[in-house]
C-alpha cells in the first residue's frame, strides 16, 4: 500500500514487480525517468504470474520525458481524473492497462501485445493526440475494449488488433492511419460491434509489399491509398460524398466491392466484383495517365461515372479501365483531353477493355469534334 512520493530521475527505472499494490488518493508518482509494471521479462515469457497493480489518475504527475511500461502486470487506473503518458510501452502477452479513467498519450506508444480495456461497454476513450505515434510492430495479438480516438498517428505493423464491444477506432481529420509491414496484419472485430467500426474522416494509407486484412466495416469519408506492391484487403464498408480511394497496389474483397460515393483512382488493381454507382466517379490513372485493373466483372450504374484523360502531344498517353470479365454499362462517360493532347481523326483510344460489353454510356462529356464511341463485342 503506497500513500506517498516516489520519484525517479532522468535514466532511473522504478519497477512495481508481480505483486498486487495499492496508492492512495495521496500517492504521487513523480519525475521523468520510466516507471515499469511488471517483471523486465522478455515479451516471449507467459507464465501467469501477473500481478494487479490500482493507481488513482490522480497519482501520475510525471515531468516531460517520463515513460511508463507495462509487462506481465495488469495496470488499474481509476477515476476521477485522466492520465496523459508522453511515453508509453505495452509489450507481454499477458499485460493489461485498464480502469475507468481516459487514457491518451502525447508522444509515442509502443504496442506489441497486450490489453488495453476501459469500463463499460462502450469503454472510455484511450486518445492518441495529435502530437503523437502509436507503432504496433510485431506479430503479436492486442485486444482492445476501449474506444481508440486518433488525431496522431497509428502505424500497424504486424500481428492483430482485435476490438471488441461496442467501441470504434476513429481515424480524424488531419489524422494518419499507416498500415505497413512486410506480412500479413489484421485489424478485426469481435461480437457486439457496431456495423462500421473503423471510422475515417482522415487518411487510411497502405504501404510496403505486405497484406492487411481489415476484418472489420468501415466508414469511410476522406482519403484511403493503397501503394504500389501493397494488398488491402476490406470487408463491408460505407463511403461519403467526399471519400477517396487511390489505389495503386491491390484493393480487394472476398466476393464484391460496391462504391456508393466519392472517387476511385490509381493504376493498381481492384480484386473482386465491383460495382460503380450512387455518384460514384472512376478516374483510372489519377494525377497521371495509366490503367486501372478490375480483376472480374465491371458493373456501372446509371448514376456513376467515369472518366479518362487523354494526354501529351498526339495524345500518346491515355487512361484506361480494363475488366478480366464482363462489364455492364450506364450512366456517364468524361474524356479530357489535355496537355497538348488534340485528336484528330481517325486516330482511335480504346477505353474500355472486358471479355464482354452490354449496356451503353447514357451521358458522354468531353467527345471531340468527328469522334464517336463504338462498342465492340
Amino acid at each position: 500500500f503506497i500513500a506517498g512520493e516516489l520519484r525517479t530521475a532522468t535514466g532511473g527505472r522504478l519497477v512495481f514487480a508481480n505483486s498486487d499494490q495499492s496508492f492512495a488518493s495521496t500517492a504521487r508518482l513523480l519525475g521523468n525517468g520510466e516507471i515499469q509494471f511488471g517483471r523486465n521479462t522478455p515479451p516471449t515469457q507467459i507464465d501467469g504470474s501477473t500481478g494487479l497493480h490500482r493507481v488513482p489518475a490522480a497519482a501520475f504527475n510525471l515531468s516531460s520525458g517520463a515513460s511508463v511500461t507495462v509487462l506481465d502486470a495488469s495496470l488499474q487506473i481509476e477515476a476521477p481524473g485522466a492520465v496523459a503518458f508522453e511515453r508509453l510501452t505495452l509489450g507481454h502477452p499477458l499485460g493489461v492497462l485498464a480502469g475507468n479513467s481516459i487514457l491518451s498519450v502525447t508522444q509515442s506508444m509502443t504496442w506489441s501485445a497486450g490489453t488495453i480495456a476501459g469500463g463499460g461497454d462502450p469503454g472510455i476513450d484511450f486518445d492518441v493526440a495529435s502530437t503523437a505515434t502509436a507503432t504496433l510492430p510485431g506479430t503479436g495479438l492486442r485486444n482492445l475494449t476501449r474506444t481508440l480516438d486518433v488525431a496522431g498517428t497509428l502505424v500497424v505493423e504486424g500481428g492483430t488488433l482485435r476490438l471488441d464491444g461496442l467501441n470504434e477506432i476513429r481515424i480524424q481529420s488531419g489524422a494518419l492511419l499507416r498500415l505497413s509491414g512486410s506480412d500479413t496484419s489484421t485489424l478485426s472485430a469481435g461480437a457486439g460491434y457496431f456495423p462500421f467500426p473503423l471510422q475515417n474522416s482522415g487518411r487510411i494509407e497502405r504501404q510496403g509489399g505486405g497484406i492487411t486484412l481489415l476484418s472489420m466495416g468501415l466508414q469511410h469519408d476522406n482519403e484511403l491509398v493503397v501503394n504500389a506492391g501493397g494488398t488491402l484487403e476490406v470487408g463491408d464498408f460505407s463511403t461519403g460524398p467526399a471519400a477517396r480511394f487511390v489505389v495503386n497496389g491491390t484493393l480487394r474483397h472476398p466476393s464484391l466491392l460496391s462504391f456508393g460515393g466519392g472517387s476511385v483512382e490509381g493504376t493498381g488493381t481492384l480484386q473482386a466484383t465491383v460495382v460503380n454507382n450512387l455518384a460514384a466517379d472512376f478516374r483510372p490513372g489519377g494525377a497521371a495517365a495509366g490503367t486501372l485493373t478490375v480483376n472480374g466483372e465491371y458493373r456501372q450504374q446509371s448514376d456513376a461515372r467515369l472518366t479518362l484523360d487523354l494526354l501529351g502531344t498526339g495524345c500518346a498517353l491515355a487512361d484506361r479501365l480494363v475488366a478480366t470479365a464482363a462489364a455492364s454499362l450506364a450512366g456517364g462517360l468524361t474524356l479530357n483531353p489535355a496537355g497538348g493532347c488534340t485528336p484528330v481523326a481517325p486516330q482511335e483510344f480504346l477505353l474500355l477493355d472486358a471479355t464482354t460489353l452490354t449496356g451503353t454510356f447514357a451521358g458522354v462529356g468531353g467527345i471531340p469534334t468527328g469522334y464517336g464511341l463504338d462498342y465492340r463485342n
